[in-house]
């Protein structure tokens, strides 16, 4: 299984690794932590950099994907799909996307075994948002494997 962490708008505020960047988030710390437990082949989808493997060096930014427009959002959806081909990402395989729609919902579509945060997040706790994001990888960061 490929495992896709979204970015996040906390930021350390020095260059370094892409999975140290964002550590000033508590969500992306809870999604990274469910990430490493279920699969050593995790991305981060960066609004900025698209495609991030966890060891690249990124310089901190502003940028938040929601809010971009139509032709930028485009342009991102391309970009990350050919680093995804050049990575020699399988669009066959099982992924999960522990994002906010608007990172997986371009995205998914061109997988065939494709989970989403949401839906995941519903299914569990009857609801969804960001609270219960929280609360879910509470609970799958601390059940026994």
């Amino acid at each position: 299984m490929i495992i896709f962490v979204a970015c996040s708008k906390s930021k350390l505020h020095y260059p370094c690794e892409a999975q140290k960047i964002y550590t000033a988030s508590s969500i992306f710390n809870k999604r990274m932590t469910y990430a490493k437990k279920h699969t050593d082949k995790i991305y981060i989808l960066s609004a900025k950099y698209g495609l991030l493997k966890l060891n690249d060096w990124v310089e901190p930014y502003e940028c938040y994907l929601g809010s971009q427009g139509k032709a930028y959002k485009l342009d991102w959806t391309k970009k990350v799909l050919e680093q995804m081909k050049a990575e020699g990402i399988d669009f066959n395989e099982e992924v999960y996307f522990a994002t906010g729609a608007e990172y997986w919902k371009p995205l998914a579509i061109y997988f065939k075994n494709a989970k989403v945060e949401g839906a995941e997040v519903a299914k569990a706790l009857g609801r969804g948002g960001i609270g219960m994001a929280l609360q879910y990888y509470d609970i799958q960061n601390y059940k026994r494997s």
